[in-house]
């Protein structure tokens, strides 16, 4: 059948053919600036023929700016030199994305107004550059991961004796990229002896029965360096089953062979040093099973490898020691800890209890999972027998230097409260001989005697208690007794009697409780001291008022003795108050010592004691007996 129009037919064929490809057909006049596009050609470059111009600007503009100048001068050139015009260059489409087009076009014709007409096709190929760029980028990449890795190809054809080795390869042989070696040359670069020997018979039975070959293997390169190597060896044979070429491949293995040598030699260290250590080891699993026990371990807790490998650390840990450890396993477990130490007790298989200094340690794997553990367990027994000891020596240093110190203190206080109770009845006697001497009247001094009687005895029975109490407190220390607080007052009035009356002081009580528990030579010796300042401190335009108060609360016992006296700047002497050989009034009888006695007598039976005072108004000496299980004063 003829075909009746062949230009009809060509043009048919063409946008079959275009539309088959994605091949866009174009013309240009170049007089006229004209510029034909088929509708592919619109399709391709993402352009609507509404905005096309038909000029050659329109096709420069869409051109990618880094491909515009070279493209166009490529098209001028062929348009010059009348010759083909092929280039491939990059566009942007209406969304900015990139793609590749390949364009080819010669000058077709002249039409009859003597213009050029040029023709030309632009095809699409942008997926086929990404494809293309992708396998470069592959290529590169393994190229990479090859060099990186030390891995190099090889192929040797039989029939004509030709080896080749690629770029790697030579490289690890220590041949430069020109070098060329025969195969046969190739095999003496393995140690002579059984690495050569093991080459030679793999490459043989590869030849020889197809058989592949994958082995590791000592040589030395050109350069005079051993190394190791793993060399891989495959065949392919022919439909007659003849071996037509062997290929395979090439890596330098010599640093991952001394780390396996590093490794190797570790663990036969740690093996050497794990099974003949003298103190415990283990290896333990995670929750604490034990996996392999060394002998001093098995010889140090009674029970054969067997027994142990049954039990765990959990069942041979004294149960008080068993917390802490499993907090410390826990943190470990949780990667907040590496290891941990501690003295613990383990339980023996003959049931007895033995102190341990405890190192554990995790081992982690290279992504950080935790493994197994690594005990290490030294008898320290002996040493917490010394340590107990020592602590038992030194609680009985404490106790010798603290009743040394009572001791002390006691002579101290004995010799203060000796002075200061023995003042006042000798004050007495001495008045009385005063009294006894100026009076005539035998019915006065009868009376007299009878008073100086009284206070001799008082006075004896002071020194008898004093030398009691320092009795009773050397050998069983401090004697406290239930007191009758009415009954402790009135017997210190009674030894301050004549004072009293001599400087007409009044004396009330308000005495809220009964009685308190506390040292009577030192609760007297306080009162005495108490009332005896507020008298010898009296104010001399005014009658001395003392009161002596007693009442309970939740802070304690508290007994005060209040006086009108001269009072005290605190402002300026509070800190000293209660000092030694401290005074704050210019009598001439003043010591320093009352006050001193009485805080540290107070402190002696548990008490606390202090003052309000303002001077020319009075002063208030406040003690406070902290509460016990059963009364007040010193708990038991």
């Amino acid at each position: 059948m003829a075909i009746a129009n062949s230009k009809l037919y060509s043009e048919a064929i063409i946008g079959l053919v275009g539309n088959l490809v994605d091949l866009g057909i174009w013309q240009y006049n170049m007089e006229r600036d004209h510029l034909q596009w088929d509708e592919v050609m619109f399709r391709i470059y993402d352009v609507d023929p509404k905005d096309f111009k038909h000029t050659f600007r329109d096709w420069h503009d869409l051109v990618h700016p880094e491909d515009v100048e070279e493209a166009s001068s490529a098209f001028q050139d062929s348009v010059k030199s009348n010759g083909e015009f092929i280039y491939t260059f990059r566009i942007l489409d209406s969304q900015k994305n990139i793609r590749w087009i390949k364009a080819n076009a010669l000058i077709s014709e002249v039409n009859p107004q003597g213009e050029r007409i040029i023709t030309g096709a632009n095809q699409d190929i942008s997926s086929f550059t990404r494809i293309k760029q992708e396998q470069e980028s592959l290529m590169e990449t393994l190229k990479d991961s090859q060099r990186t890795a030390r891995i190099g190809s090889w192929q040797y054809f039989p029939e004509t004796n030709v080896s080749v080795m690629d770029e790697i390869t030579k490289d690890i042989y220590g041949l430069k990229p020109q070098e060329h070696i025969p195969a046969s040359e190739g095999i003496t670069f393995y140690k002579e002896g059984w690495s050569r020997e093991t080459i030679l018979k793999a490459f043989g039975d590869l030849l020889q029965k197809q058989t592949p070959y994958d082995l590791e293997l000592p040589m030395i390169n050109a350069k005079g360096e051993e190394i190791w190597v793993r060399t891989i060896g495959k065949a392919k044979t022919n439909a007659k089953g003849e071996v037509v070429k062997t290929s395979g491949v090439f890596q330098d293995i010599t640093e991952h062979k001394r780390r396996e040598s590093e490794l190797i030699e570790s663990q036969r260290k740690f093996k050497a040093a794990f099974d003949h250590s003298a103190i415990g080891m283990a290896l333990m699993a995670l929750n604490g099973a034990w996996l392999k026990p060394n002998t001093a371990l098995i010889e140090l807790l009674g029970f054969s490898e067997v027994e142990l490998l049954q039990l765990d650390f959990q069942s041979l840990t004294v149960a008080e020691d068993l917390a802490e450890e499993i907090g410390l396993l826990e943190q470990c477990l949780e990667g907040k800890i590496d290891s941990y130490r501690l003295d613990k007790r383990f339980i023996k298989k003959d049931g007895s209890k033995l102190w341990v200094l405890l190192n554990v340690s995790m081992v982690r794997s290279a992504e950080d999972e935790a493994l197994y553990l690594i005990a290490q367990i030294e008898d320290i027994n002996d040493r917490k027998i010394h340590e107990r000891e020592l602590v038992e020596a030194n609680r009985k240093l404490k106790q010798l230097t603290d009743r040394l110190i009572n001791q002390n203190r006691s002579l101290n206080d004995f010799a203060h409260i000796a002075s200061h109770n023995l003042r006042a009845p000798v004050a007495n006697l001495m008045l009385l001989n005063e009294l006894y001497g100026s009076t005539e009247d035998t019915a006065s001094k009868d009376e007299i005697f009878e008073m100086v009687s009284r206070s001799t005895e008082d006075l004896q029975k002071t020194l008898d208690q004093l030398v009691d109490a320092l009795i009773i407190k050397n050998k069983r220390g401090m004697d406290m007794q239930q007191l009758t607080l009415k009954q402790l007052v009135d017997g210190v009035n009674q030894k301050l009697q004549q004072v009293i009356l001599s400087t007409n002081t009044e004396i009330d009580y308000d005495l809220q409780v009964d009685s308190l528990f506390a040292n009577p030579v030192y609760m007297e010796s306080i009162l005495i001291n108490l009332i005896g300042n507020s008298i010898k401190y009296k104010h001399p335009q005014r009658q001395a008022e003392i009161l002596v108060k007693a009442w309970e609360n939740e802070k304690g016992l508290h007994l005060s003795v209040s006086d009108n006296g001269l009072g005290i700047d605190l402002k300026r002497h509070g800190r000293k108050m209660f000092g030694l050989n401290k005074t704050f009034h210019k009598n001439s009888n003043a010591n320093g010592v009352g006050l001193f006695m009485v805080k540290s007598q107070v402190e002696a039976m548990n008490g606390s004691i202090s003052v309000e005072s303002e001077p020319n108004v009075g002063s208030t000496f406040t003690i406070v007996f902290r509460r016990s299980k059963k009364t007040w004063g010193l708990d038991d």
